[in-house]
């Protein structure tokens, strides 16, 4: 599981890979809870990127992504949004995330 500082980072990464990205907020309880079943999720799928952005931190990536709300879960294939989801996921949800 990478964090990504820089738009520029974020794009580098789901332009070149398979990959689940969280957004997320350092306010947002939500986001904390997320934050073990999604590196668990991660550890189970290693053939899949698992990045982590703070939407205050990195705004441009959140108001290009689209991001409305967090936590957002987003997979990427190579530079194409495939999936989508808000909000807390159960183990099995962020597994199809993954998959």
């Amino acid at each position: 599981m990478r964090n990504v500082e820089t738009y520029q980072e974020l794009m580098f990464a789901i332009q070149g890979h398979a990959c689940v990205v969280k957004f997320e907020a350092a306010w947002c309880q939500p986001c904390k809870t997320m934050s073990q079943p999604f590196g668990l999720a991660a550890s189970r799928n290693p053939n899949v990127l698992a990045i982590v952005v703070d939407i205050e931190q990195v705004r441009e990536a959140g108001t290009s992504c689209g991001v409305r709300a967090v936590p957002t879960f987003q997979r990427w294939e190579h530079g194409t949004l495939t999936r989508e989801r808000t909000g807390m996921l159960s183990p099995g949800e962020l597994d199809e995330l993954f998959a």
